[in-house]
């Protein structure tokens, strides 16, 4: 049997233009500040990408008052053939 569960990570998009508005900061400000690149804070911002657990290690590691519930959220899903195949969390 294969217990594999596979996770997909969302950016709270709302919550990330509030923060960079309250903070000054624009995209490629911010992705400097969390150490990434300004094209991969862009397209999360722009919903044209999900969050990687790169981006969310960056940020989460740079801005010590972003809490990952603030910022993300995730589903999970097993593996096809699965009863019940997605849940969110």
């Amino acid at each position: 049997v294969n217990y594999s569960v596979f996770l997909n990570y969302q950016g709270n998009i709302e919550f990330f233009r509030k923060y960079l508005a309250e903070k000054e900061l624009s995209e490629s400000d911010f992705a400097t500040v969390i150490g990434g690149a300004h094209r991969t804070v862009n397209r999360i911002l722009n919903g044209k990408h999900n969050p990687g657990s790169k981006f969310i290690v960056c940020v989460l590691r740079n801005c010590e008052n972003i809490t990952f519930e603030q910022a993300f959220s995730y589903t999970f899903s097993l593996p096809k053939g699965n009863k019940n195949n997605s849940k969110s969390a």
